[in-house]
Formats: C-alpha cells, structure tokens, sequence
C-alpha cells in the first residue's frame, strides 16, 4: 500500500475528514495539501508527517519508512579515522 492509501485509511478509520485534520493541524495544513498527499500527487513534508503522526497515533519513523519505501534503510560502511592535527614538522 502505498502512503497515500496509507493515510487516507487512516483517516477514515479514525472517522475523521479532510476538514477534521486540518482543523486538528490547527490550520498548519490546508485541505488541498491534505487531498493532493493522500492522492499521491504531493509528497511528505516534514511538517505534514508530523501532524499525520500526530493526529492518526502512527510512530514518525513508520511514516518515513512508508514515504522513503525501499530506500528507508541504513547501510553499513567501513568508516575509517582519520589523523588530527598538523604534520609534524609543519610550520604555521
């Protein structure tokens, strides 16, 4: 299911309108974004994740991982140190 379907599911689980979350959001969204994330035609923004997360109980990292799909996952790198500091013998 992709994260609009994910939403409005929600949304209508929660007995809610798109009027509801924005009025929820306390106006921070309005009802075209709301409409145009559900549809697919907008993406997530942070501050609209935040709000989603909020109104419909579901954890931030659940809606990142849903907006970011397969890509949501960290790679392991070798990291190496690097030495600090001036040269020795360098002059300043």
């Amino acid at each position: 299911m992709d994260l609009g379907n994910f939403l409005k599911k929600n949304r209508e689980k929660a007995g809610l309108t798109i009027r509801d979350v924005v009025a929820m959001s306390g106006d921070e969204m309005d009802k075209t974004t709301v409409s145009r994330i559900e549809r697919g035609e907008r993406k997530l923004s942070l501050k609209a994740a935040f709000f989603f997360a909020q109104i419909y109980g579901i954890p931030l990292d659940e809606l990142a991982k849903k907006a970011l799909g397969a890509k949501a996952r960290i790679h392991k790198v070798k990291i190496e140190k690097k030495k600090r500091g001036r040269k020795k013998g360098a002059s300043k």
